[in-house]
């Protein structure tokens, strides 16, 4: 969740040696198999192996070095926000009140994590179709085309958000476009990223968004409430029917401020990662309250290192073999 108010319209354990190796041979594979072969949305899935799930750290600066000080491990994925009409927070820092968003300090810091990148296009899909935006795009691919990494990229995040009224057949071109961008100019280490708010009431309804098969590598949801479970076991069904991996891209205990409502969302949240196995999960380790954007919302705080009792539960979920952390 990350609303882009800049100057345009908003609407809204250490890791073991063999887990290092793993990751390192990862990304060895992802970019000799991407990079020489020819772009196709099969060919640069960005794969964890089988039944391992990456870990991912978001949403700014700030909240994931406390995280990575807190736990003493360092996640597989960092996250970082950018936008279509500025690609800000990329080269240079960037804090429109949520945290420091800033690409290339991730990126030197974490030599050794993916990047997940979240593609802010409000109020902007008519004008990237006209063509616009194209010097952007073109910033953006080469960015990411220069972390020689993987690069999962969530293009419009949130497509069905009442809040960003996305008109599904302008999303769809926008989509498209700088998809069609990317391949053209070969970047070969990004996975497009497909993510729902997973809060509608049937698959259906959210398929008025879809790309198509050949431009969605990932199908993605946010999950902020267990409550959501049924809609995304109906996304990650759906995915397996594409036969697309499925990421968690955003999570965090929304609104949830005892002790006890906390452990109980954070039981419920292993839960639905062990029954669901998606490869990819990314939480938002955040102070919300403390930031301006966020100040009058009570989304409260999700910083596990917050209470012991929570860093306790966290540390001995992440033990377990599923996860893949960076070295």
């Amino acid at each position: 969740m990350h609303d882009y108010k800049m100057n345009f319209p908003n609407p809204r354990i250490s890791t073991s040696t063999l887990g290092c190796i793993v990751l390192a041979v990862i990304f060895i594979g992802f970019l000799s198999s991407c990079q020489t072969a020819q772009m196709t949305s099969s060919s640069c899935q960005f794969l964890p192996p089988a039944g391992k799930t990456l870990l991912m750290i978001g949403q700014d600066k700030e909240t994931i070095a406390q995280y990575v000080a807190a736990t003493g491990m360092i996640p597989a994925g960092v996250m970082v926000y950018t936008s279509i009409m500025d690609v800000s927070g990329l080269m240079q820092p960037f804090d429109n009140g949520s945290g420091v968003q800033y690409g290339a300090y991730l990126a030197k810091k974490y030599p050794h994590s993916s990047l997940q990148v979240g593609l802010y296009m409000v109020d902007a899909l008519e004008a990237v179709n006209q063509g616009i935006y194209d010097g952007n795009i073109d910033k953006l691919a080469h960015w990411i085309q220069a972390q020689k990494r993987p690069v999962y990229l969530r293009i419009g995040y949130e497509f069905d958000n009442a809040g960003n009224h996305y008109d599904p057949e302008q999303y769809i071109l926008a989509f498209k476009r700088i998809v069609d961008r990317f391949r053209e100019l070969g970047v070969g280490n990004v996975a497009f990223v497909w993510h729902s708010v997973a809060n509608l009431s049937g698959d259906a309804q959210v398929m008025k968004w879809f790309p198509g098969s050949d431009y969605v590598d990932w199908l993605a949801v946010s999950l902020f409430a267990p409550s959501q479970y049924e809609q995304i076991k109906r996304f990650s069904d759906r995915a397996k029917l594409l036969n697309k991996p499925f990421m968690i891209a955003e999570s965090a205990p929304m609104s949830v401020v005892t002790l006890k409502a906390k452990k109980e969302w954070y039981d419920k949240f292993f839960r639905i990662i062990a029954m669901l196995k998606p490869q990819a999960v990314c939480y938002i380790n955040s102070d919300w309250d403390s930031m301006p954007m966020w100040k009058d919302c009570k989304f409260g705080d999700s910083r596990i290192q917050q209470f012991p009792e929570i860093i306790e539960m966290w540390l001995k979920e992440m033990k377990k073999g599923q996860y893949i952390h960076a070295s």
